[in-house]
């Protein structure tokens, strides 16, 4: 049985930060509730986990309250528990983990009314011996940053998406289209097909994790701006941040940076 989070148990998350230095890179995690919300439904992790690898999370819980925040903090709950064996690969024991989240949640739903519709999207990135694997689902975004090019690496698991590829929309029809905003793929969604994949992380390089509470505000140029100029990871989480909170805040946003230091 999944515990119910409360908006009592929630006020920890309201504004929290941390900040890592983890097998020579630096990492700098916030969260900020934002001007419009009740409470934060935003998630994340950073943990090293066994054999030396770096695992970092981050996840928007769906479904209003409570089950939107039982959602995402029942899956950090479980990946501070996950252990990756050498018997496997990193991306098929991810992919498993994804898999048993979307059970766990989806027969949660069902069984306890006042969880009816949870969900949560979910980006997961583990680094080992400089190689980045990543799995995702729904439509927090891992951007990579290497050399000054920037490059969003997952996809937004959209019904927009979906009808681009079919044909039916065009992707510039797709800006400001309802369909942005539906999720064709979450953590409890049922029949789970999380995208996957892996790319080498180099000296210098950084990664940044969030959830939609800062793309919906903050565009990738201005992304990119922020993390080039910022000093440290604490100071471009913390900037992302701001900026997104400052163009309207309407939603929860989460922020994770990482810089390799090699």
């Amino acid at each position: 049985m999944i515990p119910v989070v409360t908006s009592e148990q929630c006020r920890f998350w309201k504004k929290r930060e941390d900040v890592y230095r983890i097998s020579g890179m630096n990492i700098a995690a916030k969260t900020d509730i934002g001007l419009k919300r009740k409470t934060n439904q935003d998630r994340y992790l950073v943990r090293q986990v066994n054999g030396g690898r770096l695992l970092i999370l981050v996840a928007d819980g769906l479904g209003g309250e409570p089950g939107g925040q039982t959602a995402s903090e029942y899956v950090m709950d479980c990946a501070e528990r996950l252990a990756i064996g050498r018997d496997q690969s990193t991306v098929s024991k991810m992919q498993a983990f994804f898999e048993t989240m979307d059970r766990d949640v989806a027969l949660e739903a069902d069984r306890t009314g006042i969880l009816e519709g949870m969900a949560t999207t979910l980006t997961a990135v583990v680094v080992e011996d400089r190689t980045v694997h990543w799995v995702h689902s729904g439509d927090s975004r891992l951007y990579h940053i290497q050399n000054r090019q920037f490059r969003q690496i997952t996809q937004d698991q959209t019904l927009a998406r979906f009808l681009i590829r079919e044909g039916e929309l065009s992707p510039k029809e797709s800006r400001g289209h309802y369909s942005e905003k539906v999720l064709d793929q979450c953590i409890g969604c049922r029949d789970l097909e999380p995208d996957s994949g892996k790319f080498f992380l180099g000296p210098e390089d950084m990664l940044i994790l969030a959830t939609d509470g800062l793309n919906r505000h903050v565009p990738d140029w201005k992304t990119q701006q922020v993390c080039d100029q910022a000093r440290t990871c604490d100071q471009a989480a913390q900037n992302l941040v701001d900026h997104a909170i400052g163009a309207g805040g309407r939603d929860n946003v989460t922020v994770v940076v990482l810089k390799n230091k090699g």
